[in-house]
Protein backbone atom coordinates (compact mmCIF):
# COMPACT_ATOMS: atom_id res chain seq x y z
CA UNK A 1 0.00 0.00 0.00
CA UNK A 2 0.99 3.57 -0.71
CA UNK A 3 -0.69 5.58 1.78
CA UNK A 4 1.68 4.53 4.69
CA UNK A 5 0.39 6.60 6.87
CA UNK A 6 -2.67 5.82 5.73
CA UNK A 7 -4.57 9.16 5.07
CA UNK A 8 -6.92 8.35 2.68
CA UNK A 9 -8.43 9.57 -0.03
CA UNK A 10 -8.60 13.32 -0.50
CA UNK A 11 -12.19 12.95 -2.57
CA UNK A 12 -13.76 10.64 -0.21
CA UNK A 13 -12.66 12.37 3.41
CA UNK A 14 -13.43 15.63 1.62
CA UNK A 15 -16.95 13.88 1.22
CA UNK A 16 -17.19 12.42 4.77
CA UNK A 17 -15.78 14.81 6.90
CA UNK A 18 -16.11 18.45 4.84
CA UNK A 19 -19.31 18.15 2.03
CA UNK A 20 -21.81 17.73 4.64
CA UNK A 21 -21.17 21.59 6.17
CA UNK A 22 -20.10 22.52 2.23
CA UNK A 23 -22.90 22.80 -0.35
CA UNK A 24 -20.66 24.39 -2.50
CA UNK A 25 -17.87 21.61 -1.97
CA UNK A 26 -20.54 19.23 -1.55
CA UNK A 27 -21.63 19.60 -5.23
CA UNK A 28 -17.73 19.81 -6.64
CA UNK A 29 -17.33 16.09 -4.88
CA UNK A 30 -20.79 15.09 -6.18
CA UNK A 31 -19.33 16.43 -9.67
CA UNK A 32 -16.45 13.98 -9.69
CA UNK A 33 -18.20 11.11 -8.12
CA UNK A 34 -20.67 11.15 -11.21
CA UNK A 35 -17.36 11.04 -13.73
CA UNK A 36 -16.16 7.78 -11.70
CA UNK A 37 -19.66 6.64 -12.16
CA UNK A 38 -19.71 7.70 -15.92
CA UNK A 39 -16.42 5.80 -16.27
CA UNK A 40 -17.70 2.78 -15.04
CA UNK A 41 -20.37 2.81 -17.20
CA UNK A 42 -18.25 3.77 -20.24
CA UNK A 43 -16.47 0.70 -19.33
CA UNK A 44 -18.89 -1.84 -18.60
CA UNK A 45 -20.77 -0.90 -21.96
CA UNK A 46 -17.62 -1.56 -23.63
CA UNK A 47 -17.21 -4.53 -22.36
CA UNK A 48 -20.31 -5.87 -23.06
CA UNK A 49 -20.07 -5.02 -26.61
CA UNK A 50 -16.79 -7.08 -26.65
CA UNK A 51 -19.03 -9.83 -24.68
CA UNK A 52 -16.19 -9.72 -21.71
CA UNK A 53 -19.08 -8.72 -19.46
CA UNK A 54 -22.87 -10.28 -19.64
CA UNK A 55 -25.13 -8.41 -21.75
CA UNK A 56 -28.28 -8.79 -19.65
CA UNK A 57 -26.92 -6.85 -16.48
CA UNK A 58 -28.05 -2.95 -16.68
CA UNK A 59 -24.73 -1.23 -17.10
CA UNK A 60 -25.57 2.23 -15.28
CA UNK A 61 -26.65 -0.32 -12.00
CA UNK A 62 -23.97 -1.95 -12.31
CA UNK A 63 -21.29 1.06 -12.48
CA UNK A 64 -23.38 2.25 -9.21
CA UNK A 65 -22.70 -0.83 -7.50
CA UNK A 66 -18.80 -0.22 -8.27
CA UNK A 67 -19.03 3.36 -7.56
CA UNK A 68 -20.33 2.41 -3.89
CA UNK A 69 -17.60 -0.50 -3.51
CA UNK A 70 -14.64 1.69 -5.07
CA UNK A 71 -15.86 4.12 -1.88
CA UNK A 72 -16.12 1.28 0.75
CA UNK A 73 -12.28 0.15 -0.04
CA UNK A 74 -11.24 3.42 -0.06
CA UNK A 75 -12.72 3.97 3.48
CA UNK A 76 -12.10 0.59 4.80
CA UNK A 77 -8.30 0.75 3.23
CA UNK A 78 -7.98 3.87 5.72
CA UNK A 79 -9.83 2.29 8.91
CA UNK A 80 -8.29 -1.20 8.70
CA UNK A 81 -5.84 -1.66 5.75
CA UNK A 82 -5.56 -5.69 5.20
CA UNK A 83 -5.37 -6.40 1.86
CA UNK A 84 -7.69 -10.15 2.44
CA UNK A 85 -10.50 -7.50 3.36
CA UNK A 86 -10.25 -5.05 0.60
CA UNK A 87 -9.85 -8.14 -2.04
CA UNK A 88 -12.75 -10.20 -0.16
CA UNK A 89 -14.82 -6.45 -0.55
CA UNK A 90 -13.77 -6.22 -4.04
CA UNK A 91 -13.43 -9.97 -5.52
CA UNK A 92 -17.63 -10.23 -5.24
CA UNK A 93 -18.34 -7.26 -7.10
CA UNK A 94 -15.86 -8.08 -9.50
CA UNK A 95 -17.13 -11.73 -9.70
CA UNK A 96 -20.60 -10.33 -11.03
CA UNK A 97 -18.96 -9.29 -14.21
CA UNK A 98 -18.16 -12.77 -15.51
Amino acid sequence: MNDRKRRGCFLINSALEVAPHDPELRALIADRLGEIEAFFHRSIKAAQREGAVRSELAAKDVARLLLGVLLGIRVLARAKPQRPLLEGVAGPALALLD
